[in-house]
């Protein structure tokens, strides 16, 4: 039963139990708020969410910035969905929506969200299945014509998260070099089966998509230095 922090029985019982218990609680529910959802994407438990946004009680930084990312990164994207989507269906409980598991976690991979691993530890087969199904690369691969950008683009993210899993610390130029890179980048036809090549820049964006490195200039040393 979603919400269930409002209900009596629950928080009797939620008195007994340690905060890892009541948030591996809330994966046996089929359906959740778009708050609870959101909270445990962030990796607080629903309750304690619910407690600092409603003043109940006192919080630490972390905590407050983690509320935050909750509402800025979650349900304000989530909401912004629900309206360009008015066929789908959901429930309207007092200032929040109630949506299926399943479709949270498929708006939650089409959308890139990324979950931190006690929300994966917690996440049945099924779920992660669908997250893996959804993710926009893996549509792509699905579903984009060999000949299309957005292929091109899956699949050299996927070599080169090979290249990633083989060698941790290479860089995008390293990567470049490599051979089974360069040897993908050669293959790839256009409709008319003519060779489709892209831009470097397009390529090292492709890579840092994925793989965020630091920019800028490195600091210049002091005279004393």
């Amino acid at each position: 039963m979603s919400r269930k922090y409002n209900t009596i029985l629950w928080q009797t019982l939620k008195g007994q139990m340690t905060e890892e218990e009541i948030y591996s609680s809330y994966f046996n529910e089929e359906h959740l708020s778009s708050s609870e959802f959101a909270a445990l994407a962030v990796n607080l438990s629903p309750d304690r969410y619910h407690e600092i946004i409603n003043g109940i009680t006192s919080a630490t930084d972390e905590e407050y910035s983690l509320c935050s990312q909750a509402n800025n990164k979650i349900r304000r994207p989530l909401f912004q969905f629900m309206l360009k989507q008015p066929k789908m269906t959901f429930i309207l409980s007092e200032d929040d929506i109630i949506m299926p598991v399943s479709c949270l976690i498929e708006w939650a991979a089409r959308n890139k969200i990324l979950f931190p691993k006690r929300f994966a530890k917690y996440l049945s087969a099924s779920l992660k299945h669908i997250y893996i199904q959804f993710q926009p690369r893996n549509i792509a691969l699905r579903e984009a014509s060999k000949y299309s950008t957005p292929y091109h683009k899956a699949r050299f993210q996927e070599v080169v998260e090979e290249c990633f899993d083989n060698s941790p610390g290479i860089t995008p130029a390293e990567i470049l070099k490599a051979d089974k890179i360069i040897n993908l980048l050669k293959s790839f036809q256009c409709e008319k089966g003519k060779s489709q090549s892209y831009e470097k820049r397009t390529v090292e964006d492709w890579i840092t998509e994925d793989h965020p490195f630091p920019h800028g200039r490195p600091k210049k040393r002091s005279k004393t230095d």
